[in-house]
């Protein structure tokens, strides 16, 4: 029976997606804009729709090393700790070992 082939790991971040343009000259409109943003983030949780600024992205230049370890569980152990090593040694492309 052949081998079946290992999927390559897509890595990619989890964000909160929340911004303002603003004139990065004009101090006061950089803290109304903070100010704002803070109120922002505090009202779409005190009103539970914090879910409707997430968003799930594919980042290329991410590195399975950027994996924080809270997220990695045991079934997923022994591929992390490939792909990180691959990753470190040499600058190798973060794909499955053989």
């Amino acid at each position: 029976m052949a081998k079946k082939a290992k999927k390559k790991m897509r890595l990619g971040r989890v964000v909160i997606s929340m911004a303002y343009v603003v004139d990065l000259d004009n101090d006061d409109m950089v803290q109304e804009a903070k100010d704002c943003l803070y109120e922002d983030v505090m009202n779409a949780v005190k009103y539970e729709e914090i879910g409707t600024y997430m968003d799930v992205m594919e980042d290329k230049k991410a590195k399975p090393g950027d994996i924080p370890e809270f997220l990695v569980h045991k079934e997923d152990e022994e591929r992390f700790v490939t792909l990180k090593w691959r990753h470190s040694i040499g600058g190798m492309a973060a794909e499955n070992a053989e």
